[in-house]
């Protein structure tokens, strides 16, 4: 994986952290080599910029929260004002503003201004996890929908995002939690179970299970 990642050139090899005698230790997200000084605090700013001055967006989303029962809720996402508005059969309920490439790499989008009450904020997060998702797959331009999930488009648009991508290369099933809304589309390697009734645990080695049926 290591030869792989270093084969990607700038500005993702620059990721690639090595110690002293050149031994190569680990790749850091791309959010912190832009605190280290070694990736572009820039590489996304203009498909941002796309996606917030596009005149013929209309972005479906969907979201539900606990707060109301679990209602689903959908909205439509437009271009206004220098902001991305999201409205509820044609009324706006929470918009934001045009974040730059660290906020989307450091997943920090947030409506702006805040909601003014819990419910409203709740929905405008699992938006923004949508949002933030496309944004890194570089495919909120390509489809009308952030629910949409078509996987096929991920990564394909400039600029890609090839740290996400390599490890999605690698995972399992293609799956794997590169960034913090990649468990949007349930493209991350996280696996929860909210109602479990029982676990099973196989132990292979037979000194091991001896030793387990002991205790």
């Amino acid at each position: 994986m290591l030869n792989a990642y270093e084969s990607l050139g700038a500005p993702w090899a620059p990721l690639l952290l090595s110690n002293g005698s050149g031994t190569r230790l680990r790749v850091v997200a791309p959010f912190h080599g832009i605190a280290l000084g070694v990736f572009p605090a820039t590489e996304l700013d203009t498909y941002i910029g796309q996606v917030w001055n596009s005149s013929t967006l209309s972005l479906a989303a969907a979201a539900a929260c606990k707060q109301d029962g679990g209602i689903l809720h959908k909205y439509i996402g437009q271009a206004s004002g220098g902001n991305l508005v999201f409205s509820e059969n044609g009324v706006a309920k929470f918009q934001f503003s045009k974040p730059s490439t660290l906020n989307v790499y450091k997943n920090e989008l947030h409506p702006s201004p805040p909601p003014p009450d819990v419910l409203t904020k709740c929905l405008a997060g699992v938006v923004a996890a949508k949002l933030g998702g496309a944004l890194v797959r570089t495919d909120v331009l390509g489809s009308n929908s952030l629910d949409a999930c078509m996987v096929s488009q991920f990564y394909v648009q400039s600029p890609v995002q090839k740290y996400a991508q390599l490890f999605h290369q690698f995972g399992v099933n293609n799956l794997a939690y590169s960034f913090g809304y990649d468990d949007t589309c349930e493209q991350s390697s996280f696996i929860t179970v909210d109602d479990p009734t029982e676990v099973d645990i196989a132990i292979a080695a037979t000194q091991a299970s001896t030793a387990l049926r002991r205790r």
